[in-house]
Parts: C-alpha cells; structure tokens; sequence
C-alpha cells in the first residue's frame, strides 16, 4: 500500500550570493510528481520502493534568500553539532515567505552553493552548485540524493558487503554511494541516475512487495526486481538469501546485467555474491553444499533471469511413538527419556542410546533401513564379567572410543554415589 511522503524542496541562497545554478523549473522537473516518466526522484522511488513511498505530493519553493551568509556555516561531518543550522535557517526563510511545511514529511533543503550533503529523520541537506564536479557527484539528481532522502525518512543504515561491518560497500546500492556505481541520465547530459537500491535492503524498509516473490527451490524465471509493470516474479529467497536480477537498464547502467544475492543483518542489507550467466553462489559445505544459486541464462532483450536454486533442509523420515517395536522387544518412549548417539557396532552409521533415569530403562535403538528399532534394553541390574551397574536416577551418559577399537563405548557416572563406568557392546552369551 502506498504511503503518502510529501517532501518540500526549498532552494536557498545565501546572503551575498545570487547565484542559482538550477532553475525552479528544472527543480519542479526533477523533484515533482509533474517531471514523472523523466526518471526523477518521484520515479526513483515508485520503482525502488514498490509504490510504497508516494512522492506525488512534493513541492518546491524558492530560490529563498537567507538572512546568513555562507561562511556563517559552520556545519560537517566533523562538526556535526552546527549542522542542523541549515535547516533552521531554511525553515526560517520559508516561514519569512509564508510557506506552511507542516503538511510535509520532510525537507530538502537545496543550497546554491555548496556547504554540505547530509540527511537525518525529517531533514536532507544538498547543493545544485555543479562547478567542477564529476558527473556522479552531482548532488540535486536521482542518484546519491536519493540515499540522503532515505535517511530523511529515518532509515539510517547504509549497505554492506559480506566479511565486513563497513558501510557503504556495495557498487550496486545507491545506500552505498559514493563507492557505487550509478549510470547517465538518458537526456540529462552529464547527470547521474541510481543506481537502485536491492531487495534485501527494500525488505528493511518494509517497501519490498512479498506478492511478487518467490520462496522454491528448482528453476525461477525472474524478472527485474524494480519493473513491477512486467508479470512474474520479482525476487526469489532462497534460505536467507534474496536473489534479484537487475539488467544494465534505467537506474542501474552504470554496471553490467547482473544478478546479485543479499542477506539482511544489522538492520541492513549485505551483498553475498554477483552472479553472470553460468556462475553459481553455494553456501555450507564444499563438498556437498546446504545450497546452491545458479544464473542458468540473463536474457536482457525478454528481461529475464533465469536461476536454478537447491536447498538442502530437515524433512522427517521415519516418526514413531508409544511403543517403538524391534524383534522381541519394544521401547515404550516416556518423558524422562534421553538420548546419545554413538557408533557402539563400529559400522557406518552411530546408534541411538535411550536412557530414562525415572524407571531405570537403558536401550539401544538402531536404524533398519525404514525406522528405529530396539536391538538391546536392559533395566536395573546391568551384568558383565564379574561387575554389575545398578541403574540410578542420577546416571549421565557421554559416548567415546576409550579402547581406540573403532567402537564406541558409553560412559556412565553417577555424581551421587560416585560410580563411574564403562559399557561396552559385547557378545551376550
């Protein structure tokens, strides 16, 4: 469901400087619902938010003159104490003007010259000023202002990569910029746009839409994670993984097609793997992987993905209950029963040692193919040459080769009476 996000642009000049290096125009163009289907920043987050960030209510003022000087701002990173002053002295103007904000989710104030680039809950601060930037450092576009506009809607987290709690890593996330990769404006010239931002991060801002996903293993068909006018699938997740398929398209040329998987930790999104068609992303254990992600083929042109997922997980077997039946004998399950495993045969498979401590049972349950079954129990008295263990509420089992014959044998202590021993299977005669 969209939520209304209203932003205000307000462009401010500083006292002393005239200069307004983008028309009120071109700022309607880019931050208004009336410069839609331009790729502007209402369009970046339509797309990127699934429709959840409604931006159709954005407004701009200005160019508003400021009662301070620029060299009056004394703001920055490392100074973040005098930052908010920006916004104070903005609000002050807008009100000086008659403008009422308080219909709006945040601000953005839009400077004429630069001072800084920031954004926190309620507030983004960039400048229009171009003069001997490099294209992708252009602040007022849908590229890097869009981060700090995220931020403004108290989504403080930037992207990460795998191995590392260091932010701003990820090439294919505008939650990363400057270190990511944003592609050309189509008319723009010299004018950044996205990149997007992934499926995993969307999910943490409860934008991502879970009806276009898809949650199997076997071969998926996906679409471009931010093209919710095509039919099919969006995003897979696989176990923790989100998968997407983002083509050199839109918001996302300035990289290669692609299919990236992310996993969500720390309140953000990490990048795992980047995929190109034939490459595969497994997880576990090398020889016989808990999972597998394949790009079986991208197919730019239909817009297409095509991803074979394997996942490997626990399914039931075999369930038994009451009474565990074996030849001439049966195990009936109680409460107080505990179980060891150890390999007490020396064969290829460990056994199941049964204890219940409330009714003295001791038993061994072994695997026939097609279920558990009770191939050994003994109760109270448990004889062997010469010795004898008196089963007791306080017995505790640990399974060890003690005697390094490939077999393992099970330990038995008691803490109570201080009995410790060693049982062993062995030929009953």
């Amino acid at each position: 469901m969209a939520t209304q996000t209203p932003i205000a642009f307000l462009l401010v000049k500083f006292q002393g400087s005239n200069v307004e290096p983008m028309t009120k125009a071109k700022a309607e163009q880019m931050f208004k619902a009336t410069g839609r289907g331009t790729m502007n920043v209402v369009d970046w987050f339509d797309d990127n938010s699934h429709g959840h960030v409604d931006m159709t209510g954005n407004e701009v003022f200005g160019w508003l003159t400021l009662s301070q000087k620029q060299s009056d701002y004394k703001g920055s990173g490392a100074n973040p104490a005098a930052r908010p002053d920006i916004f104070t002295w903005a609000r002050q103007a807008a009100t000086a003007a008659g403008i009422n904000l308080s219909p709006f989710t945040a601000v953005v104030v839009v400077t004429n010259v630069e001072v800084d680039m920031f954004g926190s809950a309620g507030n983004v601060c960039c400048t229009a000023a171009t003069a001997g930037k490099q294209f992708w450092e252009m602040q007022a576009a849908p590229s890097v202002l869009c981060q700090e506009i995220i931020h403004g809607l108290g989504v403080n987290e930037h992207t990460r990569r795998h191995g590392s709690d260091v932010d701003y890593q990820d090439p294919y996330d505008v939650m990363s910029m400057f270190n990511a990769n944003p592609g050309h404006h189509p008319t723009i010239v010299n004018f950044p746009v996205g990149p997007g931002t992934n499926a995993a991060f969307m999910k943490r801002c409860t934008w991502l839409d879970t009806s276009r996903g898809v949650a199997t293993a076997g071969q998926v068909v996906l679409r471009p994670l931010h093209r919710r006018d095509l039919s099919g699938p969006l995003y897979l997740t696989v176990g923790p993984y989100y998968v997407e398929y983002r083509p050199s398209r839109r918001w996302d040329t300035g990289f290669s097609s692609v299919v990236l998987v992310h996993y969500i930790a720390n309140h953000t999104s990490y990048l795992v793997s980047a995929l190109s068609a034939g490459s595969e992303f497994n997880w576990g254990n090398p020889l016989s992987p808990f999972g597998s992600i394949k790009v079986d083929a991208i197919d730019d042109a239909a817009q297409t993905a095509t991803i074979t997922a394997q996942i490997r997980g626990l399914i039931p077997v075999w369930i038994g209950s009451g009474q565990i039946p074996g030849a001439g004998m049966h195990w009936s399950r109680d409460a107080a029963d505990q179980f060891v495993a150890a390999n007490v045969d020396g064969g290829k498979h460990q056994e199941i040692l049964i204890a219940n401590n409330s009714n003295g049972y001791l038993g061994l349950l072994k695997w026939n193919g097609s279920a558990l079954a009770p191939v050994w129990i003994g109760s109270g008295r448990i004889q062997g040459a010469g010795m004898h263990w008196s089963r007791d509420a306080a017995d505790q089992f640990v399974s060890a080769d003690v005697d390094g014959d490939g077999h393992q044998e099970i330990l038995i202590a008691n803490n109570t009476n201080g009995f410790i021993g060693v049982l062993k299977l062995e030929p009953l005669v």
